[in-house]
């Protein structure tokens, strides 16, 4: 997915692919767990949340 993106120009230029691989495995990996299981937060709430950080962290 992340050299897809990459390729694609989808991804920000000024990190390496890895990095976007990296930073797209850690958001979706336990974060769900963590901030709907235990924090309490909404699947609504979550998902607009993921929606943004991954934005913001590889896309922007």
């Amino acid at each position: 997915m992340a050299e897809a993106k990459v390729a694609k120009g989808g991804a920000r230029t000024d990190i390496s692919t890895d990095e976007v691989a990296h930073t797209l495995w850690v958001l979706t990996s336990y974060q769900y767990d963590l901030l709907v299981a235990e924090a309490g937060w909404s699947e609504k709430r979550y998902r607009a949340w993921l929606e943004r950080v991954v934005v913001e962290a590889v896309l922007m």
